[in-house]
């Protein structure tokens, strides 16, 4: 027993640890910088818009496809009022008793589904990655809304390279043994289900923001993602990560064992995927993230980001809830 008791506790001690929360932030975009800057960065991001032309016009082609396929199941056909079905004129004609010609807008399908994209913003995303990303993302975002489909835009770094004000305290107070996570989160709220579009569209500017881009603790943003869709009331929730590859955090990663992050990826996503609860996709950028993901699709070229999103959000929103 002496040995079992031992052995429980050896698992115990490898789990994640994390040194302190208290200077961990969670905030919408527009408090990480004033309106004029966010109007200013805002400006800057549509730039890029019209060097993306190209790319922008294939997801419109293909994003339609997706609005058509969304729109199958929003009518109920054989009713006695409603609009008017032109393809069971020629049924009344035949039997003047069949008054069933209507069809009826299907409000149920309505607001059903939730899909949250989370942006991995580490420095390592800087430039094609992130404009890429964002540019997706937005596009994405204008056509589920026109669908009816809640759409949530979220973003994780890191307060401070190497370590911030949790670097600081465990400095300060003796330097214990495997401190855990020793850096200050940021996450970042782009877009709120509940906030429309065009009440939050300079948000997606702050990507530009210099300085913003630092660490990715990614095992604690896909929790926190996660927790915020099981919260949601929607049946059909999907959860679609953004990263180019492995968590990294430069003060965690030395002074704990190297794996502590990968770890604790790996754990999170596996608790997830066990739940069955949310359907979760990753999609790398230029680097294969299938070793902590189930659903994971590599893409080397930035530019394809949207084919792939868009090819994974028709397979997922067009398949039965459960």
């Amino acid at each position: 027993p002496e040995n079992k008791i031992l052995k429980k506790k050896d698992v115990i001690d490898e789990k994640y640890k994390i040194y302190t929360k208290e200077f961990d932030l969670s905030l919408n975009a527009k408090n990480l910088a004033s309106k004029a800057e966010l109007n200013f960065l805002r400006k800057k991001f549509e730039n890029e818009y019209f060097e993306n032309k190209r790319l922008i016009n294939k997801l419109a082609k293909k994003l339609e496809r997706l609005f058509s396929s969304l729109n199958i199941n929003s009518w109920k056909f054989d009713q006695d009022e409603g609009y008017i079905d032109p393809t069971r004129l020629a049924n009344l004609v035949a039997n003047s008793g069949n008054l069933q010609i209507f069809k009826s807008k299907n409000e149920n399908t309505e607001k059903n589904t939730i899909v949250s994209l989370l942006l991995d913003n580490s420095g390592s995303m800087r430039g094609k990655p992130i404009i890429t990303s964002a540019i997706t993302t937005e596009i994405i975002t204008k056509v589920l809304e026109k669908c009816k489909v809640n759409i949530e835009i979220l973003g994780f770094t890191t307060r401070e390279w190497k370590g911030g004000m949790s670097k600081k305290k465990w400095e300060s107070t003796g330097k214990v043994d495997s401190p855990g996570r020793l850096n200050d989160l940021l996450h970042i709220i782009y877009k709120d289900a509940d906030v429309t579009w065009n009440n939050c569209k300079n948000n997606l500017g702050l990507i530009l923001k210099d300085g913003l881009l630092k660490e990715n603790i990614d095992g604690e943003a896909v929790k926190w993602a996660y927790k915020r869709l099981l919260n949601r009331k929607e049946r059909k929730k999907i959860l679609i990560v953004i990263s180019d590859g492995a968590p990294v955090d430069d003060s965690t990663l030395s002074h704990n064992s190297p794996d502590i992050l990968d770890n604790h990826l790996k754990e999170t996503v596996n608790i997830i995927q066990q739940t069955k609860s949310i359907k979760l996709v990753a999609i790398g950028i230029g680097h294969d993230v299938s070793k902590y993901y189930k659903n994971a699709f590599v893409i080397e070229d930035a530019e394809n980001l949207g084919d792939v999103i868009i090819d994974n959000l028709m397979k997922f929103l067009g398949s039965k809830n459960n």
